[in-house]
């Protein structure tokens, strides 16, 4: 998997961010200047291409889990609700089954999860079972249409045999995979891969001509593990304007140019 280039959205889930009422205006202003970072919804998303999710979390007094950026919870425009997780499972499951050689990557972060605050806390080993009720153990019958009548929810997800791994495509056609900073472990059963994407906010200018560029802090990371077939190379400049942000994804699909590690302490030509 991580030997392909797969194009993917910073916070996937905030095509809807705004409030979206009458007495909101100027709230929402604000809301979309600071957390509005997509105008696709996911299934709109998956249709045009992307492979990889970028899925933040967050939870309330009543402990549902829904999709956040920072403080801001992101809203459904489909339900008038807060856009849940198990909605964009949902959407990314039915377009799988109609897609059944495609694979999509979820990677999932907890976001605000409301540490300070006891009363809407979901502790890690209560959201590891939610996510894996969720997933790899829920067992409820697909109703979608007639082709998924003897296939499960879980048949969707990938199931990890290990914390670390990198699959192969071939394993995962068809299929959610989920990346996260946690494993998920619940009842000795995995249901993520674990993996962590460093912040890389600090590139502001970048151009392929002679125009302004913030250099090594714009280059892709790599991230190097223990095992080398794992490791795997990112680019998530999310403070650049288009026309910088075209600049380097063309220079990263045509390999040319440089990569980093997290902490700028390496460079690789």
């Amino acid at each position: 998997l991580n030997q392909i280039n797969i194009p993917g959205t910073h916070d996937s889930g905030t095509y809807a961010i705004e409030i979206g009422n009458l007495f909101t205006p100027v709230i929402d202003a604000g809301r979309i200047l600071y957390g509005k970072t997509q105008s696709l919804d996911i299934t709109e998303q998956l249709e045009k291409g992307i492979r990889y999710l970028d899925i933040r979390l967050e939870t309330n007094k009543e402990k549902e889990i829904y999709l956040s950026h920072g403080i801001l919870d992101c809203h459904n425009k489909k339900t008038g609700g807060k856009y849940y997780l198990k909605e964009v499972f949902d959407e990314i499951i039915y377009f799988l089954n109609k897609n059944n050689k495609e694979t999509v990557i979820v990677h999932l972060k907890k976001e605000n999860m409301g540490e300070s605050n006891e009363e809407r806390y979901v502790k890690d080993n209560e959201l590891a079972e939610r996510i894996a009720s969720y997933t790899v153990y829920n067992d409820t019958m697909l109703t979608f249409n007639t082709n998924t009548a003897h296939k499960k929810f879980k048949d969707f997800y990938y199931k990890p045999k290990q914390s670390k791994e990198m699959p192969m495509l071939s394993d995962i056609q068809g299929k959610i995979v989920i990346f996260s900073r946690e494993s998920y472990l619940w009842n000795t059963s995995k249901a993520a891969i674990v993996f962590s994407i460093p912040d890389m906010g600090s590139c502001k200018e970048y151009s392929r001509g002679n125009g302004a560029n913030d250099g090594v802090v714009c280059y892709p990371t790599l991230t190097k593990d223990a095992n080398s077939i794992n490791n795997y190379r990112i680019q998530d400049n999310y403070n650049l304007e288009k026309d910088d942000k075209w600049d380097m994804v063309y220079n990263v699909l045509t390999n040319n140019v440089s990569l980093r590690s997290a902490c700028i302490e390496d460079i690789y030509f």
